[in-house]
């Protein structure tokens, strides 16, 4: 019965496991996807050539100035 016991709660550890590796494969694809997606630029011309090659795609404008504290 112990062994019973042992051996599915090891195949409980496997299986997370596993889960676990799957999950991170999956973040790591989503990340180099999503890569692309991610463009800096400090110009209006910058901006106008982002939205003439990636029409569909919602600019945010960003206000910051410096570097933040945090509080």
């Amino acid at each position: 019965m112990e062994n019973l016991v042992s051996i599915g709660i090891g195949i409980l550890i496997l299986y997370q496991g596993y889960k676990l590796y799957q999950k991170q494969q999956k973040l790591k694809h989503d990340i180099r996807r999503m890569k692309d997606m991610n463009i800096e630029f400090g110009s209006t011309k910058g901006i106008e050539l982002v939205k003439k090659q990636y029409p569909d795609t919602e600019l945010k404008h960003d206000t910051r100035t410096g570097i933040q504290e945090n509080k």
